[in-house]
């Protein structure tokens, strides 16, 4: 259960790092940002994506938007192993009420058709490969007059690790999408 307080105050953490950079004056109005993270950074890149417009380009490695659904198969999953969760039902209701409100996979529109770079490989057993596909397959309608500021690279051969491929296409995605005018 720390994992999704570590996501929910990293995301509110986001917006006050923001608000801190305009403060000491380091951005403006035209500074573009972005933002990428792999695992729990790129659950966490998802969950900024539906809260703040301030992002201008995503990249996102073996992240889930789907939290809701990635936080119940969790806690699904350790139970079914046996484990028993020091978490009452109420605390679970919570948590995935406070999920419901940054699952961007319950409101993709929140996009705003952002540059968008996704990578999960096919064999990943931490975060489930199915949720970001079928988040990719389900956005793609939003982004038909401008696909080529959605990229989405499966590795058929990797699973929780991102490959070298990967991570330099992510970071030339973020370079290409924040320099672009």
């Amino acid at each position: 259960m720390n994992f999704w307080d570590i996501v929910l105050t990293s995301i509110k953490e986001a917006d006050v790092i923001h608000d801190e950079l305009f403060r000491k004056e380091l951005v403006d109005e035209e500074t573009r940002i972005g933002m990428g993270g792999t695992s729990m950074g790129g659950i966490t890149t998802f969950g900024c994506l539906s809260s703040y417009d301030w992002i201008d380009a995503a990249s996102v490695m073996m992240g889930s938007p789907a939290i809701t659904r990635l936080a119940k198969g969790q806690i699904s999953h350790a139970e079914r192993d046996g484990r028993e969760l020091p978490v009452s039902q109420k605390e679970r209701e919570q948590l995935f009420a406070a999920l419901d409100q940054i699952d961007l996979s319950q409101n993709p529109r929140r996009l705003h058709q952002r540059p968008l770079f996704m990578w999960h490989g096919e064999q990943d057993t931490m975060v489930p490969f199915e949720l970001t596909k079928e988040f990719h397959e389900e956005i793609q309608e939003n982004y038909e007059n401008h696909p080529e500021l959605l990229k989405w690279m499966p590795d058929e051969h990797a699973g929780h690790s991102v490959s070298r491929s990967g991570m330099l296409a992510a970071v030339n995605w973020l370079a290409e999408h924040l320099h672009a005018r």
